[in-house]
Order: structure tokens, then C-alpha cells, then sequence
């Protein structure tokens, strides 16, 4: 029901609230029955004691009488209230799922209403006390609730049809390859593992929490395993790491396959994703039983609050910010209490994600995230899954021959090739943003405080929309100079290491997920070496998949960006597209030179080039976010 009128309503704003309104509108229809009932009872019982009291003898007995009892229904229903809450959200659910807890509740109602039934009655009466046995045994004969039908994850679809009803289906008669493995219920979560097959036919399980998808062992295994890998090889030293939520393990189970890594704390609020973890063994390399692994059942918050320890690495990658509570592990006051708990040399890592998120919502993470840490870089996993790099100190340019040290470690080259990295520039093309180019106070606006969250709407209403963000462009003079001395392209090209071997291998980091980045790559390989065979066969191989992007005219296009810029003469529109271009395909690992865009607009003949001319210098100093489509 909610999935249709999901569908019913349109991707905007407006669509938006109006989904809210009706999220808020049923449920207040389901409830409102009940809640009425519920606040009824205590006054009913008040007006029968006032009735029993004026039976008694005289006017001050009946209200001594009275006020007694009002005092002890009063205290009856505080107790009442204050312990229901504790035994039944956090007690009980540590050992009974949802529907054995409702059967409880529901079984605690019958028993009171049959007390009530007997009160001031001096005999038993038998057919009130059948009524409730029979209920009981009802109670107990109903079947358990079916687990899929809880992780469907319809919103995710936002347009009708059969394929999302019959995966609806599927997911909740628990028909996806081995089925649904195991369900548990814990006072945060609600916990669901299920095997389900992949793209290329391979069986994988995949763990939900509270209905939603938060990691497929296969499909999301490099996201995971960089999470925890990049910020080890970035880091002054990997010897103590610190992970913020186990989910499927992977990359507590990693960082523990480090040689130099002593210990792995992780940090859990929910008690069923521990229970769940054995079931990731194949994929996270047995981290429930790695010795050096220590899991502990707590809020991350509260533990890094409370813990004097100091780690080179503390990895976070909480589920989506929409999620209910989860946009406080992006809040300024957290991001503080990590950066106080690393070493120094230490990096804190963050999982963001650029689909269903739009532009602004991004920057306010990032804002935020430059106002905590002296520096911050922005590296990609897989497709659009970002990491945020929070540096403890201000962090020198990439120490390439450090990094390629530990990659040259047995254990560390096993662990990349896992994720699919075989080499220094296979692992320096995730880089998308180099550390010190963001610059907070070039990128205006609020930040997300606990006491003033933001992130949490904004990202619901970026996922309705169904946005893709796109990062800022940092087009300064300051930060185009330290993308040109700090990315790892920049200073392999610097030594001159910057071969066609290597080119290949960023490009095809980047052509298998990012568009953008793998364009001006190309762009680049034409300028260094033109008419190169191998580029070519690496643009036709991705041509198919990554088309209008793989274009020749465009990569030529970039290719003179790098140089002297497009010959002239150039009108209006071609110059706006040159524009367009240099501001769409910007990298921050190896910016275009400023100097080839104005020498192209300069050679712009015409009286509207004036305009393209004004356009451009408005984004000379300040971020840009291109525009979507161009």
C-alpha cells in the first residue's frame, strides 16, 4: 500500500511532503483507535472510584477513600508505564523477536481486563476466565510473522510494475537462492540475512536492518574493503583501528588481515547484526573469530567519548543518513569526538554516497567535515560510493614511495587484489579530491550540528527525488596548485612514472564505475600520447557502456583543455561548450590548466562571446557544481 502511493505521487518537492503527510496520516489511522482506548482506562477508572466513594460512609470518608485511591492508580499506572517501557523495548527484546513480544503485551491486556472483570467480586466467574484461556491458546497457536515481508524495500522503486511486485514476493515468501537465513528482532534493530543471486550468477548474502539493504557480501565487497584499507595505506602508521558499526564484517575482517595492525575495536549498537556476523564468515575473512578483533555491543558515540585509547585508523560506514538516527554520525560533534580519538598520523574514513542524494545535501557533509578536520580528501570505493577522508593533522602530498612500500607487503597486495587492485595507479585512480583542496570558507553554508540537524531531512528529500549529486569543483588558484602537487596523478607524472601502463590502469579504475573522471583520464592520455592504440582500445571497450561520455570529439575536446586550449575562431555556443566541458570533466587529481580555458574563450569571435567570457570568471574563485545534462 505505501509502494502505491509512492508511485501515485511525483519526484519533486511537493511529492515529497505529500508522501510525508500520508506516512503520518495512515499511521495516525491505525492508531488512533487504539491510543483513544488507551487514554480512556485511567479516567474510566478514576470515575468508578469516585462512584465507589460516594457509596461509603459520610462525605470525609468517601473523599479520604478517593483521594487513597487516586493516589495508588496514579502510582500503579507511573510504575506501570516506566517498567512496560523498559521490559517490554529493551529487556524482553533481547530475547523475543516483535511478534512473540506482542503476543506478550496482548496476553498482559487479557489478564488485566480479567482482573478488572473479578474486582470486588468475592467468586471466580468461570466465563470471563474461559474467554481468556481461549485467547491465550489463540495467542499462542498464531504463526510467526514472515521476515521478508519486512525488507521488501519497495520505496527504493519508484515507478509501478510486475518485476517490483514479483521481487516483493519473492523477498517475503523467502525465494531469493538459499532464502532468508536468519531474522531477529533487538531493542534498535530489525535484523534480516537472505542469499540472492548477483549480475554474474554468483550466490551472495545480504544483510537488512529495519528493512533496508545495508551490504551485499559481493556486490558491495570492494565499497566495504576499501573503507578499511584506504585510510591503512594513507595513515602515518596502521597498527590500531577503530570500526564504527560491524555490519557484514568485511572491513573490521580486512584491516585485521594487516600484518601491522595489533587491533581491530569495533563498535555495534545492535546485539542480532552480531548474532548475524558468522554468517559473513566466507567473505570477511572470519572476523568474529579473529583474535586481534574485538567486537563490543555499544554506541559508537558513547564509546569513543568514554575510550583514552588512540587509533591510526577509525573507519564509519553507517547506513543511508535517511535512516532514523543515523545523521548523527555525520554531525560536527561527532566527526570531533573521532578526530580526538586518532593518533597522531591517524585518518578517520566515512561511506557517503552520491545516488539518491543531490548537490546540496553533499557540500553540507562536506562543509561540515572541513570545519572538523585541518584537511580532508574525497577517494571513491565503487561507482558512486564515496569515501570522506578526515586527516587528524594538516597531511603532506601523497608519499608515494611509502604507499608503494606497504603495497609491496604480501598481505596488503592480497588484500587489494580481493578489491580488484593490482597496482600504485590502479589504487591512486580512486582518488577524486586530494587532501587540502577543499577549502571551507570557499564553500558557504550551514553545517550539521546535533543541535540543529539538517542532514537527516535533506536526505530524504534528495532520495524521493531520486538525485545524483555531483561533488563541487574547486577552481581556485590555491586549490588548483595543491591538486597539481598533492593527488597521486600529479606526483606520479611529476616523477616521471606516468607511463601508458599506469594511465591504463587509472583509467580503467575509473571507466568501470565514474563517467567523469574516466573521460578526462582518457582526455589526458590523448594529450600525452595522441593517437595511442591503446587508449583506443580501452575507450572502445568501455564505449558501450559509458556512451555519450566516450565520444572522440569530446576526448579530444579534453585532450586540448590539457594543452593550449580549443583552436579558434569559436562562436558563441562552441565556446560555451568548451566551458561546459572544462567545468563537467574538471579533476581535481590533475586539473585543466586555467590558462588553456581562457586562451579557447579568448579566440571566442562574436558579440554574445562576451557573456561566456563573464560566465566563466564567475566560477574562477568559488566551487561549482555542474550542471545536470550538460
Amino acid at each position: 500500500a505505501a509502494h502505491r502511493i509512492r508511485v501515485m505521487l511525483p519526484d519533486d518537492d511537493g511529492g515529497f511532503l505529500a508522501f510525508q503527510a500520508a506516512a503520518a496520516g495512515s499511521t495516525l489511522l491505525v492508531w488512533l483507535l487504539p491510543l483513544a482506548l488507551s487514554g480512556a482506562l485511567l479516567p474510566l477508572l478514576f470515575h468508578d472510584a469516585r462512584r465507589r466513594a460516594g457509596a461509603g460512609s459520610g462525605p470525609q470518608g468517601s473523599a479520604a477513600a478517593l483521594g487513597s485511591v487516586a493516589g495508588r492508580l496514579y502510582a500503579w499506572n507511573t510504575l506501570g508505564s516506566v517498567l512496560g517501557a523498559l521490559l517490554g523495548g529493551h529487556f524482553l527484546l533481547r530475547i523475543l523477536d516483535l511478534h512473540q513480544l506482542f503476543r506478550v503485551a496482548i496476553g498482559a491486556v487479557l489478564l488485566i481486563a480479567l482482573a478488572l472483570a473479578h474486582a470486588g467480586r468475592p467468586r471466580v466467574r468461570p466465563i470471563p476466565l474461559l474467554a481468556t484461556a481461549l485467547a491465550w491458546a489463540l495467542l499462542a497457536a498464531l504463526p510467526a510473522w514472515e521476515p521478508g515481508r519486512l525488507s521488501t524495500g519497495h520505496l527504493r522503486h519508484r515507478h509501478a510494475s510486475e518485476q517490483v511486485y514479483d521481487n516483493a514476493r519473492q523477498m517475503a515468501d523467502g525465494q531469493h537462492a538459499g532464502g532468508i537465513l536468519f531474522s531477529a528482532d533487538d531493542p534498535t534493530t530489525t535484523v534480516l540475512v537472505n542469499e540472492h543471486g548477483t549480475e554474474d550468477e554468483r550466490s551472495s548474502r545480504a544483510l537488512f536492518t529495519n528493512g533496508k539493504s545495508d551490504g551485499s557480501l559481493w556486490p558491495d565487497y570492494r565499497t566495504m574493503s576499501l573503507l578499511g584499507l584506504v585510510p591503512c595505506l594513507l595513515s602515518e602508521r596502521c597498527e590500531s583501528a577503530f570500526v564504527i558499526g560491524l555490519g557484514t564484517g568485511v572491513s573490521a575482517g580486512e584491516l585485521a588481515e594487516i600484518a601491522s595492525v595489533a587491533r581491530v575495536e569495533v563498535a555495534e549498537i545492535s546485539s542480532a547484526v552480531i548474532a548475524a556476523e558468522p554468517l559473513f564468515a566466507e567473505g570477511n575473512r572470519d572476523a568474529g573469530r579473529n583474535p586481534k578483533v574485538t567486537i563490543h555491543h555499544g554506541d559508537a558515540y558513547r564509546m569513543l567519548l568514554r575510550t583514552r585509547q588512540r587509533f591510526d585508523v577509525i573507519a564509519s560506514e553507517p547506513s543511508h543518513p535517511r535512516a532514523t538516527g543515523v545523521e548523527m554520525l555525520y554531525a560536527r560533534e561527532f566527526l570531533a569526538a573521532a578526530r580526538a580519538r586518532l593518533a597522531p598520523g591517524g585518518v578517520y574514513a566515512q561511506w557517503f554516497h552520491a545516488y539518491e542524494m543531490d548537490d546540496a545535501t553533499l557540500a553540507l557533509v562536506l562543509r561540515t567535515y572541513a570545519t572538523v578536520f585541518p584537511d580532508v580528501a574525497v577517494w571513491f570505493a565503487e561507482g558512486q560510493d564515496l569515501l570522506l577522508l578526515g586527516f587528524a593533522r594538516e597531511a603532506p602530498a601523497l608519499d608515494l614511495p611509502a604507499i608503494q612500500a606497504r603495497l609491496a607487503q604480501p598481505d596488503v597486495a592480497a588484500a587489494l587484489s580481493r578489491s580488484g587492485i593490482a597496482s600504485l595507479a590502479a589504487f591512486l585512480g580512486h582518488e577524486l579530491i586530494p587532501s587540502g583542496v577543499i577549502d571551507v570558507e570557499a564553500l558557504p553554508g550551514p553545517i550539521h550540528t546535533l543541535g540543529h540537524p539538517r542532514l537527516g531531512r535533506a536526505a530524504a528529500a534528495a532520495f524521493h527525488r531520486n538525485d545524483e549529486a555531483r561533488l563541487p569543483r574547486f577552481l581556485s588558484a590555491a586549490a588548483r596548485a595543491r591538486g597539481e602537487t598533492a593527488s597521486g596523478l600529479s606526483r606520479l607524472e611529476a616523477a616521471g612514472t606516468l607511463d601508458e601502463a599506469a594511465l591504463e590502469a587509472m583509467a580503467r579504475t575509473l571507466c568501470n564505475s565514474r563517467a567523469f573522471e574516466c573521460v578526462t583520464l582518457l582526455g589526458l592520455w590523448q594529450h600525452r600520447w595522441p593517437g595511442s592504440a591503446r587508449a583506443e582500445a580501452v575507450r572502445a571497450e568501455f564505449e558501450e557502456s559509458l556512451a555519450p561520455h566516450l565520444l572522440p570529439v569530446r576526448i579530444r575536446l579534453l585532450a586540448q583543455l590539457f594543452g593550449d586550449g580549443v583552436p579558434g575562431p569559436l562562436d558563441a555556443e562552441s565556446a560555451q561548450r568548451v566551458s561546459d566541458h572544462y567545468l563537467a570533466y574538471y579533476h581535481h587529481g590533475r586539473p585543466f590548466p586555467r590558462a588553456a580555458l581562457d586562451a579557447s574563450l579568448a579566440r571566442c569571435e562574436g558579440p554574445a562571446c562576451e557573456d561566456v567570457r563573464r560566465a566563466a570568471e564567475a566560477f574562477r574563485g568559488q566551487p561549482a557544481v555542474p550542471a545536470a545534462g550538460r
